[in-house]
């Protein structure tokens, strides 16, 4: 059988992941000793990925900053591009 096409759901239309996104958060959030529950998730939606670990954190971040900030991430670096080229 040859292959004849790929199907990429990348935004949850397809199969929705947000059940398996708080999963995620909520082990990271046990695993710190932050406190995260499904309200607390919702302010995620729609939010990058570094903006909603800053949301998870909350008033911990301090704990975490120098990580956070010493190397962006690699969404951040094509953003820079392509506002550069713009």
């Amino acid at each position: 059988m040859t292959l004849k096409a790929i199907i990429l759901d990348l935004d949850g239309v397809i199969t929705d992941t947000a059940e398996y996104h708080y999963l995620a958060w909520k082990r990271l959030a046990d695993e710190e000793g932050v406190p995260f529950d499904r309200q607390a998730n919702e302010a995620l939606r729609g939010v990058s990925r570094r903006a909603s670990l800053e949301i998870l954190l909350g008033e911990h971040i301090a704990r975490y900053t120098c990580l956070l900030y010493t190397s962006p991430s690699p969404r951040d670096r094509t953003r820079s591009r392509m506002q550069s080229s713009a």
